[in-house]
């Protein structure tokens, strides 16, 4: 990825629209979960984190997921998978050696958007330990989340 260097203006200048246009442009998504979900052994789509924000053309978008999860058995392994539409951008596993425990996963790409328009951005979740299961959820301080952020242009 090439690195773009930062407008330099002199004292009393003013940045120009095409240097504005580079900057970042803050979050265009945010979900909570808010109620737990059990999550078995085959793929499942976690309830609450999805979000569908209007991209614009030509602009980079950073994705974040954090995933919190309460193993019902251990040792399990608990996956998380993040997609943009039906186009996977990243997945994470996390083995609990204990149970109970609270385990995190985090998920993190970026996504240039080759065109203007809604895409859905969600995470799913599976025990990949046969028979076994996981609880996704959230509390007041400690939510599992998605988080769509505009970070500028792409290169």
């Amino acid at each position: 990825m090439a690195v773009r260097a930062p407008a330099v203006a002199a004292s009393g200048a003013r940045a120009n629209a095409a240097d504005v246009n580079q900057w970042s442009h803050g979050w265009v998504g945010y979900q909570p979960v808010t109620v737990a979900q059990n999550i078995p052994d085959s793929e499942t789509n976690v309830t609450n984190l999805l979000v569908t924000p209007t991209l614009v053309a030509g602009r980079r978008y950073k994705v974040s997921a954090r995933l919190r999860l309460n193993p019902n058995a251990a040792p399990i392994d608990c996956s998380a998978l993040l997609y943009a539409d039906a186009v996977l951008l990243g997945a994470s596993t996390v083995r609990a050696a204990v149970s109970p425990q609270v385990l995190h996963l985090q998920l993190l790409a970026v996504f240039d958007a080759a065109a203007s328009g809604a895409v859905t951005f969600k995470v799913t979740g599976q025990c990949t330990t046969p028979g076994q299961s996981y609880a996704a959820n959230g509390n007041a301080d400690d939510k599992s989340i998605i988080l769509v952020e505009d970070v500028g242009t792409t290169v």
